[in-house]
Formats: C-alpha cells, sequence, structure tokens
C-alpha cells in the first residue's frame, strides 16, 4: 500500500512538472517580435488571446484598468473578430488603431519606468500578436499605417515611447498573397522611421528604404528586399558615418579636423539631406531657401545589389 502511495505521488509530481515545463514552452513561443516567426491564425480571435493570457504569461497592461480599459481592449478584439468572421461589414479601423494605440502607450512606460530581463514582456506578447492580427485582417494599407508607398504595398506604423521625443517601435507592413504582414525595424527604443521609399535596382529587383535622416542621432537606414512573398532585410546603417574634415565654420586658419559622429560638430548650418535618385546622403548647408551640398565632405550611398546590398562613403565627383 505505501509503495502505491508513494509511486502516486511520483507520478503526480511527473505531470506537474511536464505541465510546467509545456507552459514555459509556450511562453518562450509566445514570446517573440513581428516578422521572426509564421503568423498565428486563429479561427477564433477572442478565444487566442484569452488563451494568450492564460497559457502563455501575456497581460493586457492598459493604464486605467478601473475605468474600463481593459474592457475596450476586449470590445475591440470582439469586433476585429467579427470582421474577421464576415458578421460586421466594414474593417474596425478607429477602434484597431485606438487599442493597439492604448497598449503601446503602457508598453513607452514600461520601458521608461521598469527594468526587464526577458527578451519580451508579457504586455508586449500581447500587443505583438494583437499586432499581427490587426494587420492579418487589414484590407487597406493607410487602415493601420502611419504613412504608406506610393503603390500601398509597404508602409510604416510608429509608436513613441513615454516621452513623445523618444522612439519605441518601428514596424514595416507589407502586403502578401495572405494579406498585411508585419515586420519589427530595428530594436526597441532605438529607431524612428519618418519616410519609406520603393526603389528598383538595374535587374529589376524591388526594395523598401525605411529611413530616418532627419538628424545624426536617429539617423537610421533599413533596407528590404521584395523576396517572393516576403520582405528580407538586406543592410542597414544605424549611424551617419565619421568623416573626418576640416570645420568649415571656422576661419581658414583657425580650423581644426574632427570626427562628424561626435557631439563637437557644429550642426547649425548643415543638414542631412538624401537624394533618391542618386541613393544618396549629403551633409549640405542652407543657402537662401536651398541647401547645397558640402562638397569638402564625404557622401553616404546606398548600392542595391540583391543580397549584397552595402552602404558606403564616397567622394564628391565618384
Amino acid at each position: 500500500m505505501k509503495n502505491l502511495l508513494w509511486f502516486s505521488v511520483v507520478c503526480m509530481c511527473f505531470l506537474i512538472a511536464c505541465r510546467e515545463t509545456e507552459k514555459v514552452k509556450t511562453i518562450s513561443e509566445a514570446a517573440y517580435y513581428p516578422g521572426e516567426r509564421a503568423v498565428d491564425k486563429p479561427a477564433d480571435l477572442v478565444h487566442y488571446f484569452d488563451s494568450l493570457c492564460r497559457n502563455a504569461g501575456a497581460k493586457v497592461l492598459v493604464h486605467s484598468p478601473e475605468e474600463g480599459d481593459s474592457l475596450a481592449i476586449w470590445e475591440g478584439i470582439k469586433e476585429l473578430d467579427r470582421y474577421a468572421r464576415g458578421l460586421r461589414k466594414y474593417y474596425p479601423e478607429k477602434t484597431v488603431k485606438d487599442i493597439l494605440r492604448s497598449l503601446a502607450f503602457c508598453q513607452g512606460y514600461e520601458y521608461s519606468h521598469i527594468a526587464h530581463e526577458e527578451k519580451i514582456n508579457s504586455g508586449e506578447i500581447f500587443l505583438f500578436r494583437l499586432l499581427e492580427q490587426a494587420a492579418r485582417f487589414c484590407p487597406k494599407m493607410d487602415f493601420l499605417a502611419d504613412f504608406q508607398t506610393p503603390d500601398g504595398q509597404a508602409g510604416i506604423l510608429y509608436y513613441p515611447e513615454w516621452s513623445p521625443n523618444l522612439p519605441l517601435y518601428s514596424f514595416i507592413l507589407y502586403r502578401t498573397g495572405e494579406g498585411i504582414q508585419v515586420k519589427t525595424v530595428g530594436e526597441t527604443g532605438d529607431v524612428k522611421i519618418e519616410k519609406i521609399y520603393r526603389l528598383e535596382d538595374e535587374k529589376g529587383r524591388t526594395y523598401y528604404l525605411c529611413s530616418n535622416h532627419s538628424d545624426r542621432l536617429f539617423f537610421r537606414q533599413y533596407v528590404y528586399m521584395v523576396t517572393g512573398d516576403d520582405v528580407q532585410l538586406v543592410c542597414h546603417a544605424e549611424d551617419f558615418p565619421a568623416c573626418l574634415s576640416e570645420d568649415l565654420d571656422q576661419p581658414r586658419d583657425q580650423r581644426t579636423v574632427y570626427d562628424y559622429a561626435s557631439d563637437a560638430i557644429p550642426t547649425s548650418s548643415f543638414k542631412i539631406v538624401f537624394n533618391p535618385r542618386k541613393l544618396c546622403w549629403e551633409y549640405c548647408r542652407r543657402k537662401g531657401e536651398y541647401y547645397h551640398a558640402v562638397k569638402e565632405l564625404s557622401a553616404f550611398r546606398l548600392v542595391l545589389d540583391g543580397e549584397r546590398s552595402h552602404f558606403m562613403s564616397v567622394k564628391h565627383g565618384e
């Protein structure tokens, strides 16, 4: 009898351990950034997100749960589910944007004020999976994207951090045969994409340049090549290249050599300008209403060559 009881206890412990292992595995499978894995295709969105909360550690992080913010998130998911099932005629554009913005706002607070050792936190699991499903059923790019390419085949969705001047997330949205897909551009808290360009190389291959060149601090360039029904990151630049030159704002006899990647650069009269025809970024000086390239400084050029695409510094005239 004692042996039987002991065997039962061992079996029970084993089952509990297996369940815990299965739960951890489920959490691990759910904790990834958009674009890292294939998108789930649940038939019931409400059940899907409820399951993420119960089994995968996801949480609905909102600013004022006591004021019904959590309820608004779930109501928005219900409306998206009704559209997916054909129970409502129009995509709930405003509702979807509102609940995504609300969740991202709280993630901005988390990122600013709370340190996380995990790759992504429980709130991001819910936000990222909801963004994937919202894109999956979205009929038009501009229903979700902040701005898009002229042909509507790709766009950018951006969320700021707690401080509106600092970046949190940037996503590229692109159309496929199975709807709109989404991928994370760069890392959390680092990338603020402000423009997207559709480019082609000499072989007719299509690329999307996700760009921010408004200042040196947030200078980021990510180039995605269209490959079949997907887009592939082929190269990126996270800083305007260091460029040794003379201090052109000083008299010639007082000029010194400095590094353009340092904070000591006099930027008051210089601006980074992108020339889409030459695929080139240049330091320009404003003269009247126009900016003119500073010929003494190197330019930064994008070379489109499939998976071997790259950036390079070039001198004017090359």
